[in-house]
């Protein structure tokens, strides 16, 4: 009888034996399967749970977020987990603070009668509707290292149920928890680490084709990220750049870092118009911002300077239409309010109606230059091709641009049978018109007065040629005269007036005509502007 007895006890270790590693197989079978923490922690859970044979169980651990907070979380087995949402997480008392201080299984049989129990605020014992718990028992999870990483808690609403062995089982479970713990952790930390490094790469290669410079800094002031666009705006290639001082890398950045505007995270500052030296000697402005973060600072600048130039010119033409408007206006106002008063003269009164008459005259040029560039700048601009005779269109050209008495500085040359020009003949006469009325303004020299127009036949074209002998145009400025707005004398210290326009609405007219206008000029030796039109 005591022999079988003996029998029937070496089989039931052997079936707990077989019923352990068949466990800590599941369990390992758990962690190679999945790759979520808590997954692994529920499975770890259930099956221990059903080893000790607990009424219910719990596995509460502790992780540590991005941010380096710590906090816990928990898994729960043979209640629903919705049972346990209204608790707090164990509390610092007696009885649970040697599992996570790691000092060693804590088994109960009957914690109501146990003299640790009860003596925590604020609930003196289990919180109200508590599950049941009478029989305890509970094992540290550790790491390789040796540090508590959670704890397994289990309970039995029936006092004396956890045994030594139960206690044994338990201990082995969590030894092999705190391994697929770490492991899991381990490979979540490699995960995240390639998932960040994947999108830094894919955010790298994104920033490849954004029209903005972007620029990252890291907290020692190295350039860490140099976009495709801040090579194109500053000229500077990223090769030359990276893992150097910003300072040191880019020409003038220390003159204006302390003016450009840095923003948290959470917003982003209004950009600040900066200018940045370059490599070649230019002078870039950028719109430029800075958005600080834990490693450092990013910058973001687009290149301004087009735009800058644009408000530069358009306040130079406000202030020139402004001035040209405002010279005409006050000389009508002036004649006009002066032949109000009843002892003006009858000699007087002509003159003053003289100037009326030529300021109006002057009045309707500045408005028709203006509407005229703001249809060419429209394409509203309409253009008829006929048949025109170049030595007639340059006559009319010469009487419409002379003023009284002064056409005797003009004088014209012009082949004899020439063949017809295709062109808009109003057009055609203004360009010509425009080119002789600058002559007049800028090309007339005291020793050499006249202004010659000559005509003639190149190849396949007509040429037009307007010829003075004034002081000439600077070469470097020749490629900007046909420019809109220019002027070789912007603020008009010479005397000479106009907006800027003819030349603009000359070029404009011409290449509509398919034809081609240019200069050939020298410092001190006069302008010659010329036009050439395809023949008819």
């Amino acid at each position: 009888m005591a022999g079988g007895s003996v029998h029937e006890s070496s089989l039931a270790e052997l079936a707990r034996e077989k019923q352990l590693v068949e466990t800590l197989y599941r369990v390992a079978q758990a962690v190679a399967e999945r790759s979520d923490l808590h997954e692994i922690v529920q499975v770890v859970t259930d099956e221990t749970t059903e080893l000790t044979r607990a009424q219910f169980g719990a596995f509460f651990y502790n992780v540590v977020g991005r941010d380096g907070e710590a906090f816990s979380l928990y898994t729960i087995s043979g209640v629903p987990a919705s049972h346990f949402d209204k608790f707090p997480m164990p509390r610092n008392t007696d009885i649970f603070r040697p599992t996570y201080e790691g000092a060693g299984p804590v088994r109960i049989d009957d914690v109501l009668a146990d003299a640790r129990y009860g003596h925590t605020p604020p609930y003196y014992g289990m919180p109200p509707g508590h599950l049941p718990v009478r029989s305890y028992l509970a094992v540290s999870v550790l790491n390789a290292s040796g540090e508590v990483v959670g704890g397994l808690f289990f309970g039995h609403e029936e006092p004396g149920r956890f045994t030594e062995d139960d206690e044994r089982m338990a201990l082995s479970i969590a030894t092999h928890a705190g391994l697929a713990i770490e492991k899991a952790r381990l490979l979540q930390a490699e995960r995240t680490a390639r998932a960040e490094a994947e999108a830094r790469a894919t955010a790298a290669a994104a920033l490849e084709f954004v029209g903005d410079g972007v620029v990252m800094v890291d907290d020692h002031g190295v350039v860490r990220l140099w976009n495709r666009a801040a090579e194109t705006i500053s000229g500077l290639r990223a090769e030359a750049v990276l893992g150097r001082a910003i300072g040191e890398a880019v020409p003038g950045w220390e003159r204006i870092a302390l003016d450009v505007p840095i923003g948290e995270q959470d917003g982003i500052p209004t950009p600040a118009t900066l200018p940045l030296d370059t490599l070649d000697g230019r002078e870039v402005w950028l719109s430029v911002y800075g958005v600080a973060f834990s490693g450092g600072t990013v910058y973001a600048f687009r290149d301004v300077t087009g735009q800058r130039t644009l408000d530069s010119i358009r306040s130079d033409v406000i202030a020139t239409v402004s001035h040209e408007l405002r010279t005409p206006i006050a000389a009508v106002y002036g004649a006009a309010q002066t032949l109000r008063r009843r002892d003006v003269g009858a000699e007087n009164s002509r003159a003053l109606l003289d100037i009326i008459d030529g300021e109006s005259v002057r009045l309707v040029s500045l408005v028709d230059e203006i509407l005229m560039t703001s249809q060419i700048d429209s394409g509203k601009v309409v253009m008829s091709r006929s048949e025109v005779d170049p030595r007639a269109v340059a006559q009319a050209a010469v009487s419409s641009a002379v003023a009284a008495g002064e056409e005797s500085s003009i004088r014209i040359e012009a082949e004899e049978g020439m063949a017809p020009v295709s062109a808009d003949p109003e057009k055609l006469r203004q360009v010509l018109a425009n080119l002789i009325e600058n002559a007049l303004k800028y090309g007339v020299n005291p020793t050499a007065p006249t202004i010659l127009v000559r005509v003639g036949e190149v190849r396949d074209t007509v040429r037009f040629e307007v010829i003075d002998g004034g002081p000439g145009i600077p070469r470097h400025e020749q490629g900007r005269v046909f420019e809109k707005f220019y002027r070789l004398d912007p603020h008009m210290q010479q005397g000479a007036r106009g907006t800027g326009l003819g030349l603009y609405i000359c070029r404009e007219l011409v290449s509509r005509m398919q034809g081609r206008i240019g200069i050939d000029s020298g410092q001190g030796r006069g302008s010659t502007f010329w036009v050439e039109l395809p023949r008819y």
